[in-house]
């Protein structure tokens, strides 16, 4: 919030309409969500409510990515994908799934936080159907994350868990975590186990610090380094906006921003 007000300082801002609209997204909306959310969900019935509906459009969108898995993608989602999507969601023939998101980064991400939650949140039921409920959310979760081919999103998973067992402070459990942490690294980073699984075998470049995706993206920080060098706070938030593509002659181009 502090950084979306002063940024209107910033002197490279041409249209303050831009701003408005940038500073709602990025610093307004983000504030109001958490001082909404504490007064509106104030009890433990309500917080339940919340979990019931997060992992029912969870459950939801999980089905959705692997009916385009299974069975292919829609006429709709087909047309999306012909005005040049297929460029990012089309690997080597091979679907990267997006269910009824946006796109696959936000499917695998926002499906990995969900898996995580709710395995977690399974943990703490004495509830039997409770608890089955919430573990299959979570297990879609997880398996929705691997269909996205969404590499950066095996990390919260990773991180997710190791933070949960280090905050239940039990010896055992954090030991637990840390050996199944271990091994799931292991498996990725040195072993060539399921690699004929085209969902495993993209998740394991994550590992792999030679993986010519990960070295463009350290040649357009690189590059993008550069043009920051004399801007310390930055272009302007909402520059990546069509709008900022509109109505703003000094436009960045969006070939610089992390699809």
């Amino acid at each position: 919030m502090i950084f979306g007000l002063l940024s209107v300082a910033n002197p490279e801002i041409k249209n303050y309409t831009i701003w408005l609209s940038s500073f709602r997204t990025v610093s307004m909306y983000m504030l109001l969500i958490i001082i909404l959310s504490l007064i509106l969900i104030n009890t433990e019935k309500r917080l339940y409510y919340f979990f019931y509906i997060w992992a029912i459009f969870s459950i939801l969108v999980s089905l959705k990515g692997i009916a385009q898995e299974s069975i292919g993608v829609d006429a709709w989602e087909q047309a999306w994908l012909d005005r040049g999507a297929y460029k990012t969601h089309l690997l080597f023939g091979k679907l990267r799934v997006f269910s009824f998101l946006s796109d696959a980064g936000q499917f695998g991400a926002n499906q990995a936080y969900s898996g995580v939650v709710f395995i977690i949140l399974s943990f703490a039921q004495k509830n039997l159907v409770r608890k089955f409920f919430f573990l299959f959310a979570g297990i879609l979760g997880i398996y929705g994350m691997f269909l996205s081919g969404t590499r950066g999103a095996i990390s919260v998973p990773l991180i997710g868990f190791m933070l949960f067992f280090i905050l239940k402070r039990n010896k055992i459990i954090l030991i637990s975590g840390a050996v199944m942490m271990v091994v799931v690294f292991v498996f990725f980073k040195y072993t060539m186990i399921g690699q004929d699984n085209q969902q495993i075998r993209r998740m394991r470049t994550a590992f792999d610090p030679n993986d010519a995706s990960l070295q463009t993206r350290l040649a357009n920080q690189r590059t993008l380094s550069v043009y920051l060098s004399s801007r310390p706070i930055g272009r302007r938030i909402g520059t990546c906006w069509q709008k900022g593509a509109e109505n703003s002659s000094q436009f960045f181009s969006c070939k610089y921003c992390n699809r």
